[in-house]
């Protein structure tokens, strides 16, 4: 009658059972073809695989404004050659600015008192680690990056107090460590550069004097050291 006919729990029971047997199977089939890993939200062996790669995806180092970056940037990040290009190339990728660099630059390297050469003591053999003075010369350990030319209001985010500045020097210290020290060149495009205001720029930083077009861009605000080893490490050393 009616009421039998309506009665589907026998066909409910049927069905618990057939989508259990049909979500194993899928499960088998997904975990064989990690492609369609991918398209689950958390991303499967796949994204922990490229999280590994990219150095990221551990408790308490998520960094949602880089780590996107470094996903797409896996293989490269995975490369054990520290290469300029992959330097520049993720910075340009992670805040869309032509970013540039020059190696080997030069610097004096100040010399903690611990380690100057004491005569008949401390670091004194030739050849090896004796030195005169509480400075060296070197050009194996800086490097500038040179970022623009930028329009002024995205000029002034990479200056000391700017929304972007923190997050450049996390990316850079993500890249290369500590073991180099880093200077930051600003360069502000040439049609930019504003006309010099009493009250409207700031002194160093946002100003120029009259300039001719023939000069180009303006590049001569230099951020030193931004990241890596300071002068005022020696006295903590010593």
């Amino acid at each position: 009658d009616a009421r039998q006919t309506s009665d589907t729990t026998f066909v409910d029971f049927v069905n618990i059972l057939q989508h259990r047997m049909i979500a194993l199977y899928y499960r088998a089939w997904a975990d064989a073809h990690p492609a369609v890993q991918v398209e689950r939200a958390v991303g499967g062996r796949v994204r922990a695989m490229l999280e590994a790669m990219a150095g990221i995806g551990l408790p308490g180092t998520e960094n949602p404004d880089l780590d996107a970056v470094k996903l797409r940037q896996a293989a490269s990040l995975a490369s054990q050659v520290d290469g300029p290009e992959r330097l520049t190339l993720f910075l340009a990728e992670a805040f869309k600015v032509p970013v540039q660099i020059k190696e080997f630059v030069a610097t004096w390297m100040t010399i903690p008192a611990s380690l100057q050469t004491r005569l008949a003591q401390a670091y004194a053999v030739l050849g090896r680690g004796a030195t005169i003075g509480p400075r060296v010369f070197s050009r194996q350990s800086r490097i500038e990056l040179r970022v623009g030319p930028l329009g002024y209001e995205e000029f002034k985010t990479f200056l000391p107090g700017g929304q972007r500045l923190q997050m450049f020097k996390q990316a850079v210290r993500d890249m290369v460590g500590e073991s180099l020290d880093v200077d930051l060149r600003i360069v502000l495009a040439r049609e930019a550069v504003p006309q010099p205001r009493i009250g409207a720029v700031q002194l160093g930083r946002t100003s120029w004097l009259a300039r001719p077009a023939e000069r180009g861009d303006a590049d001569d605000m230099r951020l030193r050291t931004i990241v890596g080893w300071r002068p005022e490490m020696a006295e903590v050393a010593a």
